[in-house]
């Protein structure tokens, strides 16, 4: 026999169940302030109007989405409002809400997380607060109608891929107090063509403005971006380059292409007498590459500067300015120093026979090549150091 009081039961259990995750579902407000504290909540009105509101910190939500951010949600929201008193941006709070067109943000945040507003692609037009140091990764990333940017002169750091693929971006202005912009902060802003930058600026990292407007317009001819006397990015070079009078620096992997494919890469470099760094990586991977010269006046040759380029010479001359060298990064054979307090410990070659170092008497290049059994020749003892130095120079034996 049918044992309905069981089945009765069973059944109600089931719809509250259902009702318990349906109620869930359609919560429009709640909590949202770190490690789940009642000080900061939300509320989603039938407008679409989100609302953020309390004193202090937002929760974090990278990994997972916020309750108003669930899929039967997100959609709906339409405009968020930040109050005054909240202090920062979850990240991820505001991932792929596709249909968010307008934020206000209160000059009490000072923290937008990272992937904030990725993928917001109705957002159209933002203001940054003033209390803001950092653009985090991906904070605006995909932000695809996103025309119009304010960056306040507090932000110091534009990160990594900050507005990647903001393709309505016609136009920034980088503030004088930012001093880095990283990798691949405004690569494929396809629209970009005005970028306003301060002289403060230290550092541009690889591909910040890859396949955008402003960058192609130098590749088209065959220049590299130069900023503040830095080559920034040369990488739609092809075949001879010369790089301006006044330049000091080649940037971090500024003209470095991608090790498994095969592009067409500059043949040859003529630097400067102004240059004083070759940074890491700077000519990775450019296989065509087969000449370069290092003039008096360089300092320092970071790390792998050549790797990967097979073609270059096997010997290398090094000025007597040079003061820091990490490796040169593709197979050299022979080196030339003429700084005798020049730290070549980088310089390895498996075959000890094969190594030649022309050096100066009591130099730490011949001390060095005593240690690791290369040949050694004193530049003091050859009969014309300048005429071989000039006319010899890629003609030894090895």
């Amino acid at each position: 026999m049918i044992n309905l009081k069981k089945i009765l039961s069973c059944a109600i259990m089931v719809l509250c169940i259902v009702s318990l995750f349906s109620c869930g579902d359609s919560k429009n407000s709640g909590d949202c302030g770190i490690a789940g504290g009642d000080n900061v909540k939300w509320k989603l009105d039938e407008n679409g109007i989100l609302t953020i509101s309390g004193k202090g910190e937002m929760a974090s939500y990278l990994g997972y989405h916020a309750e108003w951010a669930s899929k039967s949600k997100k959609d709906t929201i339409k405009k968020v409002v930040i109050e005054d008193g909240v202090t920062n941006i979850g990240h991820d709070a505001f991932y792929e809400c596709s249909n968010i067109t307008e934020i206000d943000i209160p000059d009490s945040v000072t923290e937008i997380g990272m992937y904030a507003f990725y993928g917001c692609s109705s957002l159209s037009e933002v203001t940054i607060p003033d209390n803001i140091t950092t653009i985090e990764t991906y904070t605006f990333g995909n932000c695809e109608n996103l025309q119009e940017i304010v960056i306040p002169d507090s932000v110091q750091t534009i990160e990594r891929c900050a507005f990647l693929l903001c393709k309505s971006l016609t136009e920034i202005n980088i503030p004088d107090s930012v001093e880095i912009i990283s990798e691949s902060a405004f690569a494929g802003c396809e629209n970009l063509k005005k970028v306003t930058i301060p002289e403060t600026l230290k550092e541009i990292e690889k591909d910040a403005f890859g396949n955008t407007e402003f960058l192609n317009q130098y590749a088209r001819k065959n220049q590299p971006l130069i900023i503040n006397n830095i080559v920034v990015d040369g990488s739609g070079c092809t075949g001879d380059v010369v790089i301006p009078d006044g330049v000091t620096e080649i940037g971090k992997e500024a003209f470095a292409l991608t090790e498994y494919y095969d592009y067409d890469s500059i043949t040859s470099v003529v630097l400067p007498d102004s240059i004083r760094t070759i940074r890491a990586g700077a000519f990775a991977y450019c296989k065509d590459l087969e000449e370069i010269n290092f003039p008096e006046g360089l300092k320092v040759i970071e790390g792998g500067a050549f790797a990967g380029c097979g073609n270059m010479p096997f010997i290398v001359f090094l000025p007597e300015s040079l003061e820091e060298i990490h490796s040169i990064g593709h197979d050299v054979t022979s080196l030339v120093v003429l700084n005798p307090e020049l730290d070549i410990s980088f310089f390895h070659v498996n075959k000890a026979e094969w190594a030649k170092i022309y050096c100066p008497r009591g130099s730490k290049a011949q001390e060095y090549a005593e240690e690791m059994g290369y040949e050694c020749i004193l530049l003091e003892e050859m009969q014309d150091v300048n005429e071989f130095l000039i006319s010899n120079l890629y003609n030894f034996e090895y």
